[in-house]
């Protein structure tokens, strides 16, 4: 009994050690060493015990040893274990990513290049690519959100050109991969993006948020002024929500920024803000104002919606000047002396009045419409 006890100490004692080494050459991709490890190990071990670490055992995370490879760029190791284990491709960890996940989420191009060829070169046939790009992880994320979210504008590329249909396919959150390359700011993967869409209307999440409801809501003025520059988008401008917000609403909801004197983020904010606003004259008024058409030819509707856009603008200006009041720039420097004291006095004056100004102008657009 008591050597049957030794003989199961033992065999756990050289798997947990062959574990260990298998971790550490597949991090550093040191083929040479894994492959020699594998194949003198299978004189001490079960094939079987070498196959469970392998797919299963090597970190504590679930990650199999594809996973530890991809996540390093180990290239060799990658070849090594795809040509041999090809189904280590499709296999998830406990969070529910497979290879292509960690890989995209480590920003490693070459890694998911060397696996989608791998999966179309396969001589086994066993995978289909177009399956494995669609995997969602435990979060709904497929590979192309995670390439899309990180900023991998040629992994963003590559995956949506083998499987066009993974950019319609929404996360927990309710958001297409298009919608987090926007709040992320990532340009690059937002036009790669654009190219396998034919109707911007179709770029909506579960709240009903185009493209340019997020990057206005984020901030993210490249991404606005990106929208605003295509004639196929620019009309997102007007278009609302769920619960009736365009774009300048979003803007607006996105004033809690400005209670935490944020600096740098104010002024994104209101580089936004003014981007919005002329642009949403342009669509509104460009048709009826800057040519030969009289004021009179508006309809009830169009100069409703004129009065609308004006009165979010006025409400903004009043909140960033009272945003500005309760902020008062310079509260680190020496106020005591004449000058300081005579421009705070000027400062104050000129946000009260802009602000007064912005609040008479609402009340009078509220009576208006």
């Amino acid at each position: 009994m008591e050597h049957s006890t030794d003989i199961i100490q033992s065999s756990s004692t050289l798997q947990l050690s062959m574990q260990k080494e298998v971790y550490t050459y597949a991090k550093e991709d040191n083929f040479n060493a894994l492959f020699g490890l594998l194949s003198n190990k299978l004189e001490h071990v079960s094939s079987e015990e070498v196959l469970n670490i392998i797919f299963k055992h090597v970190a504590a995370s679930g990650n199999s040893l594809l996973h530890v490879a991809a996540s390093h760029g180990s290239e060799g190791v990658i070849q090594l274990l795809c040509y041999h284990f090809p189904l280590l491709i499709t296999r998830k960890n406990f969070l529910g990513d497979n290879a292509l996940h960690l890989a995209a989420r480590a920003r490693r191009f070459v890694t998911i290049q060397n696996l989608v060829n791998h999966v179309k070169i396969d001589p086994h046939k066993t995978l289909e690519l177009a399956s494995l790009l669609r995997m969602k992880n435990n979060k709904g994320n497929t590979p192309l959100r995670d390439a899309a979210s990180m900023g991998i504008h040629d992994g963003a590329r590559l995956l949506v050109s083998r499987c066009p249909v993974a950019a319609s396919q929404r996360n927990e959150e309710g958001n297409l991969p298009i919608h987090v390359a926007c709040q992320k700011g990532h340009l690059q993967v937002v036009r790669e993006l654009l190219n396998y869409w034919l109707d911007p209307m179709d770029f909506l999440n579960e709240k009903g948020h185009n493209i340019l409801h997020v990057a206005a809501g984020s901030g993210q003025m490249r991404i606005v002024d990106e929208i605003l520059r295509n004639r196929d988008l620019e009309a997102l401008i007007n278009e609302k929500d769920y619960d009736g917000n365009t774009p300048l609403h979003e803007d607006d909801a996105a004033r809690g920024v400005w209670n935490k004197s944020q600096d740098v983020e104010v002024r994104k904010m209101r580089k936004v803000l003014k981007v919005l606003v002329e642009a949403a004259d342009k669509t509104e008024f460009d048709n009826n104002l800057i040519f030969d058409s009289p004021r009179t030819t508006l309809t009830t509707e169009e100069r409703n919606r004129g009065v609308g856009n004006l009165l979010v603008v006025s409400v903004l200006v009043a909140e960033v000047t009272f945003a500005g009041a309760i902020t008062v720039p310079g509260s680190g420097c020496d106020l005591n002396s004449g000058s300081s004291k005579k421009l705070m006095r000027y400062y104050i004056y000129l946000d009260m009045l802009a602000m007064d100004v912005s609040l008479i102008a609402a009340i009078i657009l509220c009576r208006v419409s």
